[in-house]
């Protein structure tokens, strides 16, 4: 026999809401708290370790393997000098934050300052862990080398010309 009564229809109704509610926050506590990072993730190269470009163009990508997880993301870090510790310099330039997506995070056409000097610029970038780790025995990096190499010409300059009319 079938219950059509009104109050027995929105209780079953309740329930389901409650039920449904229920399974949306165990979720949430599943994905947020129980398959929450409990090991330092790692950062490492990929194929490439340095990256040489010509003055004016774009580095077509800066690509790391990582096992971090969200909240975590990777932050791309240029910087004039090698560092021994990128999470403790403060003069780096960010360059981009990434989401890994199947163990790796990839910045994508990352311009450079252009090089108008006679000899090659090298800059190192470092991608970290952000945020930054709480633990410092859990601080992993990894370094990319790229050289913008120098201007191969000098910019143009302007020589006045003086036209005479001849007879």
């Amino acid at each position: 026999m079938t219950d059509y009564c009104p109050a027995n229809l929105m209780r079953k109704l309740t329930l389901i809401i409650r039920l449904v509610l229920c399974l949306i926050l165990v979720s949430s506590f599943c994905t947020h708290q129980l398959w929450a990072q409990t090991t330092c993730p790692t950062i490492t190269n990929t194929r490439l370790t340095a990256v040489t470009v010509c003055s004016g163009k774009a580095v077509d990508s800066l690509q790391v393997a990582t096992t971090a997880l969200p909240p975590n993301t990777i932050e791309f870090v240029r910087f004039d000098a090698v560092q021994t510790n990128p999470y403790l310099s403060s003069d780096g330039t960010h360059l981009g934050e990434i989401s890994a997506e199947n163990g790796l995070a990839t910045q994508r056409t990352v311009n450079f300052p252009a090089n108008t000097a006679a000899s090659a610029k090298t800059y190192y970038v470092y991608a970290c862990l952000k945020p930054m780790p709480t633990d410092p025995a859990c601080a992993p990096f990894a370094l990319i080398t790229i050289t913008i190499a120098a201007c191969d010409c000098p910019p143009q300059k302007c020589v006045p010309i003086t036209i005479r009319r001849v007879k």
